[in-house]
């Protein structure tokens, strides 16, 4: 039976499935907030920023794996795998019933476009001046067009419903906000803590976050209710005494942290930040102990180790303990590990390290969308590598020998001897055709 008088589009509830069981949700609900409207936790712990700036909530929806959930409408139907509490989550398999059979997804579908003024974000007085100005265009994830990476040109690249966006233009300007700096301490990984933001969604949901409290200084640690969530905050008194808070919800306000990890990925001058994603915002405490990075799983420990050995600069750091290596680029621990190097040198806290795409996680086929290779790319010394019974085999796009026949001859011969490596697929292309003199002739100003 219809309702005549109901809107036609209007949104309505459902169910998801979360590890094979059904979970209702709301309209408007994201995958995150209707899991934790059933009294779960999307991720495996760990404070939630509900902003897409860690990866806290990270899971598989319909097959892909590290979705943010909380960037993430609910609909009807999604399946939902949380990752494993340890490991990484499994990759996909392909039908061992027909081992022939390659297993291609559909194609992505790429648009591409032009503008004279691209804005990332929403929110900004730059929008607003955006909006107003002609052949200027606005990327906000709101929107549902998620940017990925910013490349000189400057370009853009976004996923966007339906497929992807490569975006050219004349100038991009990041108006993407702040993220909320989370806590670093022991206990800081068990559910139940959420940012100031995440509690006002929260709360705007219409979820009840239980006895909660709200902290506006580093906790010295959270204690377990015995369960995995948090039970009581302690943190120190006026007088440097353990002051212990009991809860069931922490509600974390910690200070913010630019949002600026897509200006980082270029120095493009026609890429700049603005707002509140181009403050020198305060940094937190050096930590003490806890784990740092969550993606990860780097604690201050790790740090400590690998700054003891000599990795002391921002860059060898990160390579060293893997903070800021996960998918979230440092959006959660990028401010404790720059504090960390400050305490640790006694000098100023050093720049953010660059950033690389993508800001967001993508499969590869929507890496790839829109792309064509070359199927028997060869180096110039192909032949060659024949002669010597090379077995050739595919390498980033180029046929590159595998290997001569005898492996471990091979092996001591690069250790003992001398090896050749071939780099001749740096610049080199080869060109064929009935004009191909002439083409050349063309470009290059002499005789071929």
């Amino acid at each position: 039976m219809t309702d005549r008088g109901a809107e036609p589009d209007a949104p309505v509830g459902g169910r998801i499935v979360v590890d094979g069981r059904p979970v209702p949700f709301e309209p408007d609900d994201s995958v995150a907030i209707a899991i934790v409207r059933a009294g779960d936790v999307p991720g495996r712990g760990g404070t939630l920023c509900l902003a897409g700036d860690c990866g806290n909530c990270l899971a598989t929806v319909n097959g892909v794996a590290y979705v943010r959930t909380c960037q993430v409408a609910a609909l009807p139907g999604t399946v939902v795998g949380r990752h494993p509490a340890e490991g990484k989550p499994a990759l996909p398999s392909v039908d061992l019933r027909d081992l022939a059979r390659v297993p291609l997804g559909p194609d992505i579908p790429v648009r591409r476009a032009h503008a004279g003024l691209a804005i990332v974000g929403g929110g900004s007085s730059e929008r607003a001046a955006a909006e107003g100005r002609d052949g200027a265009l606005v990327l906000d994830a709101a929107d549902g067009i998620e940017v990925v990476g910013i490349y000189p040109g400057p370009a853009a690249v976004a996923r966007e419903p339906g497929g992807m966006l490569h975006l050219e233009a004349d100038e991009i300007v990041v108006a993407t906000g702040s993220a909320e700096i989370h806590p670093v301490c022991p206990g800081s990984r068990l559910a139940g803590i959420v940012t100031a933001r995440a509690a006002e969604r929260l709360a705007a949901a219409d979820i009840d976050l239980g006895r909660a409290v709200t902290i506006t200084t580093h906790p010295i640690r959270f204690e377990d209710d015995g369960s995995g969530r948090v039970g009581a905050v302690v943190v120190a008194g006026e007088d440097g005494s353990e002051v212990t808070l009991p809860c069931e919800t922490a509600i974390v306000d910690l200070g913010r942290a630019p949002r600026d990890v897509l200006a980082r990925m270029t120095r493009d001058p026609g890429v700049r930040a603005v707002g509140s994603a181009a403050l020198d915002h305060p940094l937190p405490p050096s930590p003490i102990e806890g784990v740092v990075c969550p993606c990860m799983g780097t604690t201050v420990a790790d740090l400590e180790t690998a700054f003891d050995k000599g990795y002391n600069e921002l860059e060898l750091l990160k390579r060293a303990s893997w903070a800021g290596l996960g998918p979230c680029q440092g959006g959660a621990c990028l401010p404790h590990v720059r504090a960390f190097i400050a305490a640790r040198t006694g000098g100023p806290p050093p720049d953010p390290f660059t950033a690389r795409p993508a800001a967001r996680q993508i499969t590869l086929a929507e890496a790839a969308a829109d792309t064509t290779i070359d199927a028997f790319r060869r180096t110039p010394l192909h032949a060659e590598h024949l002669a010597f019974g090379a077995r050739m085999d595919r390498f980033g796009g180029w046929f590159r020998p595998w290997h001569y026949g005898d492996v471990v001859g091979e092996y001591w011969a690069v250790r003992e001897g001398v090896s050749i490596g071939d780099v001749s697929t740096l610049g080199k292309l080869i060109v064929s055709g009935p004009d191909v003199v002439e083409a050349l002739e063309r470009i290059y100003p002499c005789h071929v």
